[in-house]
């Protein structure tokens, strides 16, 4: 899921950069 954040967040698969 965080492929492109940093950390793991719940929602991170919505906004990533």
């Amino acid at each position: 899921m965080a492929a492109g954040h940093p950390f793991i967040l719940a929602g991170d698969f919505n906004f990533k950069p």
